[in-house]
């Protein structure tokens, strides 16, 4: 596993999901790192650890992707939607890594609740990457 993965994943990730257009439509941007005074909806690409996962013959990471949308709407449906087309995104378009090939992306959870201000709402979905060096 090279120490690399993270970022290629990360930059994979954002790109397929900057690219959607029905996507960014729903929100006022898809972030990294929020710049402060952000407007609400956003989605952050921004949480993912990586272990070991080779074999005898190959190099490999298996990967924890979080991503996280929040409103200040007080409807669930609005935090739903852009976490459902942020899913439907990466489990339906190629995701392609330089210096990796991902086997698998596989959806973990999903979360919705309201933070302790009383007024944001987070949306968290989690997924497992397995990827492996070309």
């Amino acid at each position: 596993m090279t120490s690399d993965v993270i970022f290629q994943l990360q930059k994979a990730v954002y790109g397929v999901l900057t690219a959607d257009s029905t996507l960014t439509e729903m929100v006022t941007g898809i972030y990294e790192y929020v710049p402060q005074g952000t407007g609400f909806p956003y989605l952050v690409v921004n949480e993912i650890t990586a272990a070991d996962w080779s074999t005898k013959t190959s190099s490999g990471a298996s990967c924890n992707l979080t991503l996280k949308a929040y409103s200040r709407d007080m409807q669930d449906a609005v935090l739903l939607g852009i976490i459902s087309r942020a899913t439907d995104v990466l489990r339906g378009t190629a995701i392609t890594m330089t210096g990796h090939t991902l086997i698998n992306l596989t959806l973990q959870n999903m979360e919705v609740k309201r933070l302790a201000d009383g007024v944001t709402y987070e949306a968290v979905v989690k997924f497992k990457a397995l990827t492996e060096e070309t």
